[in-house]
């Protein structure tokens, strides 16, 4: 796990390089696969919909290596359990400046087939009690939610895929 300066990094950081940019929405580069721009609402929004679809969403980095380490796992996972109607949300706290440097390049020449948003907030740290009383700020992280199912379970770490999938099915039964 790779501890995180929420309070201080992304607060102040991410107020400078957000407050100018436009709001949320689809951003795609030319030849790239689609990458997003979402608000932690618009995020929570999607994962309490009752349906009997289960999100399993991972919060990484493109600067946490056991962050890019676990991200074909979580591929893995949803193409596994595809019929089961598991939706990969990979949502990703790079800064939104560093989209079209950092997060679209990551996920083109790695081939990311699971859904790749960046979290569009101004004050990131705000997110982590959102998500989980139980997150430190560290990442990796991962949320996995059935809203029709009322199941919402958080783990902080990085996993192998073996637990990635037994943590996944705990979450079925």
């Amino acid at each position: 796990m790779i501890k995180i300066g929420f309070f201080i990094l992304l607060s102040g950081a991410a107020a400078g390089n957000l407050a100018a940019q436009a709001p949320s929405g689809d951003v795609t580069k030319q030849g790239s696969g689609h990458v997003g721009l979402l608000s932690y609402d618009e995020l929570e929004a999607r994962l309490t919909t009752k349906s009997d679809t289960t999100y399993v969403v991972n919060f990484w980095a493109t600067w946490c290596g056991p962050c890019l380490k676990e991200l074909p796992y979580f591929d893995r996972l949803q193409k596994k359990y595809s019929s089961k109607n598991v939706k990969v949300l990979l949502v990703s706290l790079d800064f939104r400046s560093q989209l079209e440097e950092q997060v679209i390049p990551y996920v083109e020449e790695n081939k990311l087939q699971s859904e790749v948003l960046v979290l569009d907030e101004q004050d990131q740290s705000a997110v982590i009690n959102r998500v989980s009383p139980e997150w430190s700020g560290a990442l990796p992280a991962t949320l996995v939610v059935n809203a029709a199912a009322g199941s919402r379970r958080f783990y902080e770490g990085a996993f192998t895929y073996e637990e990635l999938e037994k943590f996944y099915l705990l979450t079925q039964n």
